[in-house]
């Protein structure tokens, strides 16, 4: 289940694309292992739709550098931080298989 969560999480910050309802792919995951970082962009995400009330018909798509700040920011950080803190965490390896 932890390699689907960051099989899914690699799938999505990978993707050209993040449409937000890709984000939902997390949400089962997220239940089982509430991730900081995933839990504000699962919130966050919501920021994304602020291009659809500026956007006039018939005009290209405004995106707002500061709102993707907004959105991407905090997560990156987040995730830099877990990483930094648990990722230095290694299991010692016993050779006796113990």
């Amino acid at each position: 289940m932890r390699a689907a969560f960051w099989i899914f999480g690699a799938i999505l910050l990978l993707a050209p694309t993040m449409h937000p309802w890709y984000l939902l792919w997390m949400a089962p995951l997220l239940a089982i292992f509430p991730h900081p970082a995933w839990l504000y962009l699962e919130a966050g995400v919501a920021l994304s739709y602020h291009a659809l009330y500026l956007a006039n018909p018939g005009e290209p798509w405004q995106e707002v550098p500061f709102l993707k700040l907004l959105e991407y920011g905090p997560f990156l950080v987040l995730l830099g931080l877990h990483l930094a803190v648990h990722g230095s965490r290694k299991t010692p390896i016993d050779p006796q298989g113990r």
